[in-house]
């Protein structure tokens, strides 16, 4: 008999997040999206730093054998090193990493229970390559790839892998933002000098989720930058 599925796209109201939901759909037994401030159809209104909304995600996985948490809520603060402000590099660290790790421990218990768990953390090539103006943002995100490493270390006997996806430049409504000089900039970083889209990120989020072995990775989906 087979196992039923669920995964939690937290942060899920940007293009990626919708994108990546309809795909889920078509693939596990339920799909449970969150927004904090952008409403979308069916997603759940969540707040990542208020821990008395993760009961709500708690008492959904209890329905499942297996569970799959995919985080791509972050926070991109710019601005420069030499005026970053204390505020603004917690804040940074508070969505980054230090509100993940608690929405993880109240995953746990569950996880370890059902032998079960895939966790897939996002973050960009930009925070691996460092630029000028994202210093909460690169900080934040490289704590997040060692935080993943460890954790997969401590709970691979349980059946559960931890992994980061580190990605480039993809096409849609955020890159149609960027002015256009700056767009010619950026992809001409690019060997291909092509644009990712969402074809190229999910078969590697099933592979990832299907797979015991793959843990402890920073997966670069970023055209080779």
């Amino acid at each position: 008999m087979s196992r039923e599925s669920v995964v939690f796209v937290i942060g899920g109201s940007g293009y990626l997040g919708v994108e990546l939901t309809k795909k889920l759909k078509l693939d596990f037994d339920r799909v449970v999206s969150t927004y904090n401030s952008n409403p979308f159809a069916d997603g759940i209104k969540f707040n990542l730093l208020d821990y008395d909304d993760h009961k709500i995600l708690i008492d959904i996985a209890n329905d499942y054998e297996e569970i799959n948490v995919l985080f791509l809520a972050t926070s991109k603060k710019s601005s420069l090193i030499y005026t970053l402000a204390p505020k603004s590099l917690s804040e940074s660290f508070d969505i980054n990493i230090v509100a993940p790790h608690n929405l993880i421990k109240s995953f746990l218990p569950q996880m370890i229970k059902k032998k079960y768990g895939r966790v897939i953390f996002f973050s960009s090539t930009k925070a691996v390559r460092g630029d000028v103006g994202v210093s909460a943002y690169a900080a934040s995100k490289a704590s997040l790839d060692g935080y993943s490493r460890v954790f997969s270390k401590e709970h691979s006997k349980y059946n559960i892998t931890s992994n980061l996806i580190s990605l480039g430049y993809f096409d849609g409504p955020l890159w149609d933002e960027i002015p256009l000089e700056k767009r010619k900039i950026l992809l001409n970083e690019v060997p291909s000098k092509k644009l990712g889209d969402i074809s190229d990120i999910y078969p590697i989020i099933l592979g990832v989720i299907k797979s015991e072995y793959t843990s402890g990775s920073n997966i670069h989906i970023d055209g080779g930058i």
